[in-house]
């Protein structure tokens, strides 16, 4: 997919990455600078983390919406999460255990303000790459001495 930016597109955009370069705003940026450049998907999505689905979502808003509703901030609609969140999610999955999706989706409704079903929050967190493992018992052993 080849993106055709204007001399003036290309040097507001490199100007809003180097404004947003710690912000949620880098990566949309990012990906259609890449894409002017000649950078195929794949390539596009390994080097950032995304999905090739959502580059070519990002390119496909940029061209029907322009850049400023491009990069106007993601509204949340039934049980979506923006692109920090859901980066949000994945660092708190990174760092606890959790038993099962219920007490993922408590968290996400505290800390979010988003509710998900259990199967849509499976899916969700299938999707960023996390597995289910099941935790068993082990018995101890007992010293024999006391």
């Amino acid at each position: 997919m080849a993106l055709q930016l204007t001399d003036a597109e290309r040097q507001t955009l490199r100007g809003l990455q180097r404004q947003h370069r710690d912000g949620p705003r880098y990566v949309k940026v990012t990906v259609l600078l890449l894409l002017d450049k000649g950078r195929s998907v794949p390539y596009i999505a390994d080097d950032l983390g995304l999905d090739p689905a959502t580059v070519y979502r990002y390119a496909a808003a940029y061209q029907t919406q322009g850049l400023a509703s491009y990069l106007a901030p993601e509204t949340q609609t039934g049980g979506d999460l923006t692109s920090a969140q859901l980066g949000r999610l994945c660092r708190e999955l990174d760092a606890h255990l959790y038993p099962d999706c219920r007490s993922i989706r408590d968290w996400v409704t505290a800390t979010c303000s988003v509710t998900y079903s259990i199967s849509g929050l499976t899916d969700l967190r299938h999707r960023l790459g996390y597995t289910c493992n099941r935790t068993t018992a082990v018995p101890c052993e007992a010293k024999a001495a006391f």
